[in-house]
């Protein structure tokens, strides 16, 4: 947290997406920042805007959950997001 909020080389935000995927839980919280983190030090997004941080991280949060051996309990944003990528 404190290198995501000192760094001045990317912007993060906290979007609604975080807060619906998350509902508060600090664990699921834990690994969408790690998500937002992994996206912006990443070669393999170019662009770095903090809306396509989001926007990817929120993605690769999502295959995170899918996969059954993390084993994240479900909440149902998650649920409805795992569903409207099908």
């Amino acid at each position: 947290m404190k290198w995501m909020e000192g760094t001045a080389d990317y912007s993060f935000s906290i979007g609604t997406d975080f807060i619906e995927l998350c509902k508060g839980n600090k664990d699921l919280g834990t690994i969408y920042m790690a998500c937002l983190v992994n996206v912006a030090t990443s070669s393999e997004y170019s662009n770095k805007s903090s809306v396509a941080l989001s926007k990817n991280a929120k993605e690769v949060f999502l295959d995170y959950c899918a996969k059954k051996t993390n084993n994240v309990k479900y909440n149902k944003a998650i649920k409805k997001a795992l569903k409207k990528r099908q």
